[in-house]
């Protein structure tokens, strides 16, 4: 049994505001080089996640809170990694945040499935 916390990103966690523009968003996707921002309160409470595929659907003077994916699907932060991968096979969906008593304490991707 491997926890997700031995693969997942948490050092390099990447989140924004609701209120920013879809434009912000969008930099911060290309200068970070990835797929997903997860957006939040306060950088620790999970409000949704925002895809690089969601940019094609919004106007970039938009704020994020009207396009992001609220209420994500999201594991806590001792699921085993076979949980996970199941979750994300089921569910079509490739970035599940991962939480600790209700606090965003990383993310675990398709990519980083793939590194195991």
């Amino acid at each position: 049994m491997t926890a997700i916390s031995s693969l997942m990103t948490r050092e390099r966690l990447i989140t924004i505001g609701p209120d920013a523009l879809v434009a912000e968003a969008a930099r911060t996707i290309a200068d970070a080089g990835i797929s997903h921002l997860l957006v939040t309160r306060d950088g620790q409470h999970l409000l949704g996640v925002f895809c690089v595929c969601d940019l094609d659907r919004a106007s970039s003077a938009t704020p994020l809170c009207q396009h992001l994916k609220k209420a994500p699907i999201t594991v806590e932060m001792g699921t085993d990694v076979s949980a996970v991968a199941e979750i994300m096979l089921t569910s079509n969906v490739s970035c599940v945040p991962v939480l600790e008593d209700g606090t965003l304490r990383g993310v675990i991707t398709l990519h980083d499935l793939r590194r195991l």
